[in-house]
């Protein structure tokens, strides 16, 4: 009897079987061959069929329980499609397996091709889905790999530290902290670069800063600070250059990497910072709003002047003193009788006239030269605090400064868990006065950001509010300023430390 060859199965003929009685596997085989014997002729008979291997091996599965048998009949087949299903037909025709009485019911036959269909479209789906992931590389790419590798082979030596091709001939010399650093930078066209390769500085280093100047460019974390100040301890360094925080110098854009070149600093402006977090580029007149200032301020005085000459009878407040001089006393005074504006146009800086007064007005003269008490202002002898020119501006130049804003309740607790939230982060964020969050930005992009934004409320960043900080809030009319910590100086604007909260 020959075996059918796995690999030539093409059906799986399944049938279950139930006898009334205990039957064991050779009784069951011995049915099927025997009452399916010259049933579907010579051609088809069993026997014949599994010798000449078109036929596989039948195999029965049996289990016996409380007088009766139960299981399943799996007969593999070469054959075609109509005579596997003749071959499965017979098997009902089994009526009796030994001396007992059973039933033959068929299940199902199976098509294996079909299995293995299903396998190779699923296998077929995968390839395909892996080809176009991975795709054909674009022509940029494939471009980019081969700079890659020409930039790689391009790092040289110098003294056992890794460097860029033009840092012999270079005058300045970027020293970075790694050999990933200077691929990176090389990428960019900066090619005057010098790794110091770990955390002890080579003596090369003190050398070279001898002969050309050095720019430190380090990572945007607490370690690059402190390489900073290892390699200022024992080099002649012209300029520090820090990467964004919490970035790394092998990891920037080329627009990140040009700027922190861009923005770096005088060493001796490190120095004088206690080392910490260089600052993005000068102070700009825009940032603290002293050149608006000053403009408006100049504008009021102009139109102050405009308004005094059109009045002769007014009177004059001084931006300094106080003191107020009556145009009508003036009309007694020796030699300037008539003569109002010209004694305007000689007054001083102060605003004090320099003309004298020869007697009594209608005020009472307190004994000075060109001052008098308007009447009904003030007590005797003292000059009145505000005259009619200060009343016509408003009271403008010697109002008295706006009292500083309170934090509500809510205010309070909203601005208190925000401040928890970023400590650590070292980010910004900004409220209107709904108390809505506008937007959350980087402490290094505050001042810029505050300058785009209309009508911010509060600020809470994760820093140290300082004076510039408070000029570029005063100029947006910010009402609150907290930070972790705060410097002291005269502000209208309210500037809360944490532990104010």
């Amino acid at each position: 009897m020959s075996k059918l060859a796995p690999t030539s199965i093409k059906y799986m003929i399944k049938a279950h079987i139930k006898a009334k009685g205990v039957v064991e596997k050779p009784d069951i085989i011995g049915a099927v061959f025997g009452q399916t014997e010259g049933l579907l002729g010579s051609e088809l008979d069993l026997r014949e069929l599994q010798r000449t291997g078109r036929i596989g091996r039948i195999e029965v599965n049996i289990k016996s329980s409380r007088g009766s048998s139960e299981g399943e009949i799996i007969i593999p087949s070469s054959l075609d499609s109509a005579e596997t299903a003749l071959i499965a037909a017979t098997l009902e025709t089994i009526e009796r397996i030994g001396p007992c009485t059973a039933e033959i019911k068929l299940l199902s036959v199976e098509d294996t091709r079909s299995e293995k269909r299903k396998f190779v479209v699923d296998k077929a789906k995968e390839i395909l889905k892996e080809l176009t992931e991975s795709g054909v590389p674009d022509t940029s790419e494939i471009s980019e790999q081969i700079k890659e590798a020409v930039r790689t082979e391009e790092i040289s030596s110098y003294n056992g530290l890794p460097c860029g091709p033009s840092m012999m001939d270079s005058d300045d010399i970027v020293v970075v902290e790694g050999r990933a650093d200077i691929i990176n930078l090389l990428k960019y066209g900066i090619r005057n670069t010098l790794a110091i390769e770990g955390t002890s500085v080579p003596p090369v280093i003190k050398d070279l800063s001898k002969k050309k100047s050095l720019t430190i460019f380090t990572d945007g974390d607490r370690g690059g600070k402190l390489i900073t100040k290892e390699i200022m301890q024992v080099a002649d360094v012209d300029f520090v250059a820090t990467a964004p925080e919490g970035k790394e110098v092998e990891e920037l854009t080329k627009k990140e990497a040009y700027k922190a070149l861009r923005e770096k600093i005088p060493a001796s402006q490190f120095r004088a910072g206690a080392g910490g977090a260089p600052r993005r580029g000068p102070a700009t007149k825009k940032e603290t709003g002293y050149k608006d200032e000053m403009k408006v301020e100049v504008t009021d005085l102009k139109d102050s002047s405009k308004i005094f000459k059109k009045d002769t009878r007014s009177s004059v407040t001084s931006a300094s003193s106080g003191r107020s001089f009556d145009s009508r006393s003036r009309s007694t005074s020796s030699g300037y009788s008539g003569r109002s504006e010209r004694s305007t146009e000689r007054s001083g800086p102060s605003g004090r006239s320099f003309g004298r007064t020869s007697g009594r007005s209608d005020g009472r003269s307190d004994g000075r030269s060109g001052f008098s008490r308007s009447p009904g202002r003030g007590p005797p002898g003292r000059p009145s605090g505000r005259s009619g020119f200060s009343s016509r501006m408003g009271g403008r130049m010697d109002r008295p400064p706006a009292s500083k804003p309170m934090l509500r309740i809510e205010e309070r607790e909203l601005f208190k868990k925000t401040l928890d939230e970023l400590v650590g982060t070292r980010a910004a964020c900004i409220f209107n006065d709904r108390c809505e969050l506008l937007g959350r930005v980087p402490v290094t992009e505050l001042g810029s950001t505050l300058q785009t934004m209309d009508d911010p409320y509060a600020v809470v960043f994760d820093g140290r509010v300082d004076y510039r900080l408070n000029d570029v809030a005063k100029f947006k009319n910010v009402k609150f300023l907290i930070g972790m910590e705060k410097d002291r100086f005269p502000t209208s604007v309210a500037v809360l430390e944490k532990k104010d909260l």
